[in-house]
């Protein structure tokens, strides 16, 4: 009343930014609607899962490369807080921890899915082993150099919560495979 005008009511502090966190949910939520309906099929779902197990491969070798190289900046463009810790494009090697640790844990499922196919109950290790060594498909070595890749980068972030989040997700991993066993 003492502008001599009416103002608007509104909740938030800033409601510009209330409406841009609303858009950024609704987009989360389009993104698994996405994932929801185009992974129905078993094919599909297997495809988005290799796929997502090569970008994280991607990720994780730029990341412990441009560290090796001694990169001081992110793509040569931002300057890194953290020069001596793997963060591939991210700004913060924590947020780099967590996405290497879920692409780890994403690129488990092609990998033992292989190895599943692989593998025969009865025989012996080392023909288990041979059995490997000569049935193994790309997938399998995509998997495995994007979970060893993976690791190293993760562990080489220096972030103490992103190793003990992985350790915890490779765990509960770990116990859903064995009930499930599929």
């Amino acid at each position: 009343r003492a502008l001599g005008e009416a103002l608007p009511g509104a909740i938030a502090l800033d409601p510009g930014v209330a409406a841009h966190q609303a858009m950024r949910l609704l987009a989360y939520g389009g993104v698994f609607f996405l994932a929801f309906v185009l992974c129905r099929d078993r094919q599909r779902a297997r495809l988005a899962f290799i796929v997502l197990a090569a970008v994280g491969l991607a990720y994780a070798a730029y990341g412990l490369y441009a560290m090796f190289a001694g990169y001081k900046t992110i793509l040569g463009i931002v300057p890194s807080a953290y020069s001596r810790s793997v963060t591939s494009t991210f700004i913060n090697r924590n947020s780099y921890a967590t996405y290497g640790g879920l692409c780890v844990i994403i690129a488990m499922g092609p990998l033992l899915s292989e190895l599943r196919h692989m593998i025969r109950s009865g025989a012996s290790p080392m023909a288990q082993l041979r059995t490997v060594s000569e049935e193994a498909t790309p997938v399998f070595y995509l998997g495995a150099l994007a979970i060893a890749t993976g690791v190293m980068a993760v562990i080489l972030t220096g972030s103490r919560g992103g190793v003990a989040s992985l350790m915890l997700g490779l765990a509960v991993f770990a116990i859903g495979m064995l009930i499930v066993r599929d």
